[in-house]
């Protein structure tokens, strides 16, 4: 399959090997080249939603963080704190991490709930 319009999207093919969850957002991939997306992800039960890429309630961000020990947790927090204060009413945030560890630190760092697979289901209760 010719995806030579998206060189990029060729060096997402291998990221199954690390082993962690993977939420991939695109507003340009066609129809067409879903299949082969899904193949070459090894995501054949991979779940696709198609919609507007513009949604008023909705914000993405991605950063770059520099390397060290330390500096993604840093920086999450750095990030989460500024949304703290930018955000009104009863807007709500989530933070994917890579581990449950990672999860309960950040947390703990920046004091708000943290709900993974590793909680009973009584705390998953309360984390909601």
């Amino acid at each position: 399959m010719d995806i030579s319009y998206r060189a990029k999207l060729c060096e997402l093919i291998g990221l199954h090997r690390f082993g962690f969850p993977m939420v991939l957002l695109t507003a340009t991939l066609p129809v067409v080249l879903e299949d082969w997306f899904r193949d070459e992800m090894l995501a054949k039960s991979a779940i696709i939603v198609r919609d507007r890429t513009i949604k008023l309630n909705c914000q993405y961000q991605v950063q770059q963080v520099k390397p060290g020990r330390g500096a993604l947790e840093e920086r999450t927090a750095e990030v989460i704190r500024q949304l703290d204060r930018d955000m009104t009413g009863h807007q709500k945030g989530v933070i994917y991490c890579r581990s449950k560890k990672q999860c309960e630190a950040i947390a703990e760092e920046i004091g708000c709930g943290f709900h993974h697979s590793g909680m009973s289901e009584k705390d998953r209760v309360e984390a909601r």
